[in-house]
């Protein structure tokens, strides 16, 4: 006969799909008669954009567009120019196992790039950029409690966890107008850039409240003659209210804040009184709500009248988790390798790699691209290019074994030229993730009883036992076919393990 075990379901995040695909970008750029011809390649690069992602037949399908700028020094004046060349792609994935709540993370990873120049007006671009594809989903856990068989004993433990309570994503644009009124007019587009600063939420009953920053900045050029370059750097507040059923003003909310595409355009005549920048921003919202509850699972069983057996489980719950957000300045130091310069146009450090170990306490590590547009020596534009590390031990809950989203942004930097031609570099450094302690448990899943074997009495009612010192009870119990109960309550025993070696009375049930 089976034993009939009380189920108790527990929410929780499933990972469907994680998956990358590299995509290859492959360019012939021939300039148009109105770019100047190429003194020298300064830099060129790649911005991949997400517009779509569509879940449907088994089938993961993302479309988007990447766009190639090459930044360039023209053979006229000597100034810096920028042309750009969009081609669009497209992948797509095989899902299995989809559950009823379910969100696609996407993002996209530059791997490498080389630029050659043919001639003044003909480069060929060759490079390739990984694209991320994750789904998650609410999914559940089952632990099994005791059932109401009196003639089963069972030894259970209550384990506290966390449960997925709320699962909710949506995408949203973003729109800015930002007035160029008081600047140098815009003569020619040279490099924009969109990024997500802060991302914070409110809850209330099955309602998100979402407050965060954009910054976009943009380089241009004012003057054709002069090769005057201008820098905006705007930062964009955003809010938005979204519907997620589960979600409370106690739950513990892990978002998850993904920058699908960017896009920075000039409107109307750049040469006009009062010239705009438009920005437009999607963003893929995700929601992931916790609560904590307790657990009762079986550890061990057995029958004081008939023949049992048991078949046990083993599952993953989360113990704790508790977002975090860690502010703090970083100094480094960024070498020219001989190009010397006189003055620095434009920086931008933007995050390249994160990732963490666990060893006495959680160290984060990341690496972030320092991007610089200066004038040398000479007069003439340069382009330096460097990677900065950094490392950070993390103050988060003391026994977390675990980071989840981790990642960071620069929220803002100075910098001063050395001496010896070094840029020294100093930087705000903001990371954002979640804390995690996470146990694997095992319990009881399945427990059949022989009622055709009983249990052979041995005519005994009462049983002297010499025990040792830190002898369990329950294994007592479980050798003579009584409770555990019964042991403590005949010997006025107190906790589940033997004080001292001693003589117990034994009785049956």
């Amino acid at each position: 006969m089976e034993y009939t075990l009380k189920p108790q379901e527990i929410g929780c995040l499933q990972t469907i799909l994680d998956t990358v695909s590299e995509q290859g970008v492959d360019m012939d750029i021939t300039l148009p008669d109105y770019c100047p011809d190429i003194e020298k390649v300064l830099n060129c690069t790649f911005s991949p954009k997400i517009f779509t992602q569509n879940l449907s037949g088994g089938q993961l399908r993302v479309e988007g567009a990447v766009t190639v700028r090459v930044l360039y020094c023209d053979s006229v004046k000597k100034n810096v120019r920028c042309f750009e060349q969009t081609s669009p792609f497209s992948a797509g994935f095989n899902v299995k196992d989809l559950t009823d709540q379910y969100g696609v993370i996407t993002s996209t990873k530059n791997e490498y790039i080389n630029c050659r120049a043919l001639s003044p007006r003909k480069l060929t671009v060759h490079g390739a950029f990984s694209l991320y594809a994750k789904i998650i989903g609410k999914g559940c856990l089952t632990a099994y409690g005791p059932g109401e068989d009196k003639t089963l004993c069972t030894k259970t433990r209550k384990i506290s966890c966390m449960e997925l309570s709320a699962f909710c994503q949506e995408q949203f644009t973003v729109t800015d107008e930002v007035s160029l009124e008081g600047r140098p007019p815009v003569e020619s587009l040279l490099k924009s850039e969109v990024r997500i600063l802060s991302s914070q939420c409110k809850a209330v009953n099955g309602k998100i409240m979402l407050n965060g920053e954009i910054n976009m900045r943009l380089m241009y050029l004012s003057n054709f003659e002069t090769g005057d370059i201008e820098i905006v750097d705007y930062v964009t507040p955003y809010s938005q209210i979204i519907n997620c059923e589960g979600v409370t003003e106690t739950t513990v909310n892990h978002i998850n804040v993904n920058l699908m595409s960017g896009e920075v355009r000039l409107k109307g005549d750049a040469f006009s009184d009062n010239p705009l920048i438009v920005l437009d921003a999607r963003i893929c919202f995700t929601e992931m709500g916790y609560v904590p509850v307790d657990i009762t699972v079986i550890e061990d069983s057995y029958s004081t009248k008939f023949a049992s057996s048991q078949q046990f489980t083993s599952m993953e719950v989360l113990k704790s988790t508790i977002p975090f957000r860690d502010t703090f300045m970083h100094k480094s130091t960024v070498k020219t390798d001989g190009a010397s310069i006189t003055k620095i146009i434009d920086m931008e450090c933007t995050p390249a790699s994160s990732s963490f170990s666990v060893s006495e306490g959680i160290k984060a590590e990341g690496k972030f691209n320092c991007c610089i547009t200066a004038v040398g020596d000479d007069g003439y534009p340069v382009y330096i290019e460097r990677i900065v590390d950094l490392q950070r031990d993390l103050s988060v809950e003391a026994g977390a074994d675990n980071i989840e989203n981790l990642d960071f942004f620069i929220n803002s930097m100075s910098y001063r030229i050395a001496e010896d031609d070094s840029i020294e570099l100093r930087c705000e450094i903001v990371m954002t993730g979640c804390a995690q302690l996470r146990e694997t448990i095992s319990g009881v899943n399945y427990i059949e009883i022989s009622e055709g074997k009983p249990i052979e009495e041995d005519g005994c009612s009462l049983t002297l036992y010499y025990c040792d010192c830190g002898e369990k009870i329950w294994d007592i119990a479980k050798k003579y076919n009584t409770s555990e109960d019964l042991i403590i309550s005949e010997n006025l025993l107190e906790g589940d393990r033997i004080d001292e070696a001693k003589m117990l009375l034994i009785t049956r049930i």
